[in-house]
């Protein structure tokens, strides 16, 4: 029994392993006693196959090795691809690749490139006879009577609403506005002062639109 300290033997008392607390000699001793082995690799491969599990074993790590040969190929590829200039190539369909993009000669270019007149090709209109769609032509003055001046009605209206400007609208006239032009709605008394002039200049812009006239005052 090796000698220990009052300390050491209550730490061995409280579970510590007493080999902890050997001397450098015994140490020495119990290494030289039972010197570290090496342990052996860990192989995956069974002890016990026939021939054809292994045949198999070896198609399958063939084909592995064939489709990461076949993943850094690509890779290189798309590298080179990448490093190429193919600002003034185009892809040729006929060769199935990248080819020199040559701008042809004027003299040598094709009928259908070269420029025309577009009134040329165009069908030629025949004069109107004398007595021709009377109906149509009277239907067409009629429409520019009667729609014609109510567009430029509007129109004016549309003006001179964007000159006078929408900053008219305030929290104290917005009602009265509202009223005064028929878009008020009882509902609106629950909005604040800046939705409430947001609403009704909103609901004058859509009179605007129609083609009516603002009332200020």
């Amino acid at each position: 029994m090796m000698a220990i300290t009052r300390m050491q033997q209550l730490m061995v008392e409280d579970g510590a392993p007493l080999a902890l607390f050997i001397s450098d000699d015994e140490r020495r001793a119990s290494w030289e006693a039972n010197p570290p082995r090496p342990i052996p690799a860990f192989s995956l491969k069974p002890r016990d196959e026939d021939a054809a599990t292994a045949a198999f074993r070896a198609q399958v790590e063939e084909e592995r090795r064939q489709k990461s040969r076949a993943q850094i190929v690509r890779m290189k590829n798309r590298f080179v691809s990448k490093a190429i200039d193919y600002t003034r190539m185009r892809w040729d369909q006929r060769r199935g690749k990248f080819v020199p993009d040559a701008i042809p000669a004027a003299k040598s270019a094709p009928a259908f490139l070269a420029p025309q007149n577009i009134a040329e090709r165009l069908p030629k209109r025949e004069p109107a006879r004398a007595g021709a769609d009377t109906k149509a032509l009277e239907w067409e003055r009629g429409i520019r009577k009667t729609y014609l001046p109510a567009t430029a009605q509007r129109i004016v209206n549309r003006q001179a609403a964007a000159q006078e400007g929408w900053s008219r609208v305030k929290a104290h006239n917005a009602r009265a506005l509202a009223e005064l032009n028929g878009v008020w709605d009882d509902k609106y008394t629950k909005l604040s002062g800046g939705l409430l002039v947001m609403t009704v200049t909103n609901r004058l812009k859509g009179l605007v639109k129609k083609g009516e006239a603002i009332r200020w005052a």
